[in-house]
């Protein structure tokens, strides 16, 4: 018998003497027991609040279905340099929106476990659907075929893994293959590494270099196909540095805030409370907004990758009880207020309200527009 065991027995009969020995080893047992009903209460209700899930690719989702069907043929398509989804889903015989709800369920799950090892299982669930009722989750559910969802998920695995040399730098490489546009955020991803040294720098710069490389390989194949790789976003910026400012700035600050609607405020706290990590905050809003001077785009889709600070900064919080209301507020504000989705369909920048429902009745842009 284990040391731990005998202690256990000799106290049976104690009382609050045998509380204190279980109570750790029960509190664990029960949190991985719960972690499942946990999952289905959110993903439930982030379906339910969508009215649905979209099955098929829709829109520039088409573009990686279309690559994924006729692989490994990569002519006569806009982005044959976003390959890995596509790759996935050649390889595994499974359409891409297939892919992505399963992506949804496992990002949610391993989400609530990251967050069970330190908050309650309440606040660890409204954690999770202050972020599954924004576009984040949301976008994926209506608008099948894009690749967001999977760089939720390699993102939050390279948070759980920052640590580990190999699997950061693979996990890294990963995400630049499937879009070419979270480049921005690898440094913020690489600076919360709690130890780097000289070697692991030339390893993130071979890293970029292999990514380069293999861009400038397969994306003049998309350029021949109208497509939006380089020479399309820097083309005209190197005629007119504010081009694609200008573009965005009609519905720039909608697209802001329909990104992550009302988790803004969890932002806004996180940099209240953590002192140490408001630089990382910053640094990163930094990155997202640097997106701008070379692209127009889905505002909405470049501005939720903030969402990734707030991942990170969250484990840093300290358990207050102030926190879970915030939570629950930030979600039934998200729930209520409509989908906003800005984005440039090639003719401009304009917003839309996606699977719009009576659930939605605070339109807070049309209430300040007014």
């Amino acid at each position: 018998m284990m040391k731990g065991q005998v202690v256990c027995l000799y106290l049976k009969n104690k009382g609050s003497a045998v509380r204190f020995c279980l109570w750790p080893q029960v509190m664990k047992l029960n949190k991985k027991k719960f972690l499942f009903p946990q999952t289905f209460v959110v993903i439930f209700i982030t379906f339910f609040i969508n009215r649905g899930v979209s099955t098929k690719s829709i829109s520039s989702g088409e573009f990686y279905q279309n690559l994924a069907n006729n692989f490994p043929d990569l002519s006569n398509n806009p982005i044959p340099h976003r390959i890995l989804l596509p790759f996935l889903s050649w390889l595994t015989k499974i359409p891409i929106q297939y892919l992505n709800i399963l992506f949804t369920i496992i990002f949610i799950f391993l989400l609530l476990k990251e967050m069970n090892k330190k908050f309650s299982a309440t606040t660890s669930i409204l954690f999770v659907l202050s972020i599954s009722t924004t576009m984040v989750v949301q976008f994926t559910l209506i608008y099948g075929g894009y690749p967001d969802i999977f760089i939720f998920l390699v993102t939050l695995i390279v948070i759980i893994y920052k640590d580990t040399n190999y699997i950061f730098f693979i996990l890294c490489i990963t995400l630049l293959l499937t879009r070419e546009g979270v480049i921005f955020i690898i440094p913020y991803l690489f600076l919360i590494r709690e130890k780097k040294n000289l070697n692991d720098y030339m390893k993130l710069i071979t890293t970029l270099l292999l990514f380069i490389t293999i861009y400038l390989f397969l994306e003049p194949g998309g350029s021949e196909n109208s497509g939006v790789g380089w020479k399309f976003f820097l083309d005209p910026v190197l005629d007119n540095l504010e081009f694609w400012v200008t573009q965005n700035k009609t519905y720039f600050f909608l697209g802001v805030f329909s990104s992550i609607k009302f988790l803004w405020l969890l932002f806004i706290y996180q940099i209240i409370e953590l002192k140490e990590k408001r630089l990382l905050l910053f640094f990163l809003l930094f990155m997202i907004s640097l997106q701008f001077l070379f692209v127009s785009g889905d505002t909405t889709r470049y501005w939720y990758l903030i969402v990734i600070g707030i991942i990170f900064s969250f484990n840093y919080l300290k358990a207050k009880k102030v926190l879970p209301i915030l939570l629950f507020l930030i979600v039934i504000l998200n729930i209520i207020t409509p989908k906003y989705y800005v984005f440039n369909d090639g003719n401009g920048v304009m917003y839309t309200t996606p699977n719009d429902s009576r659930i939605h009745f605070f339109d807070i842009y049309k209430l300040l527009d007014n």
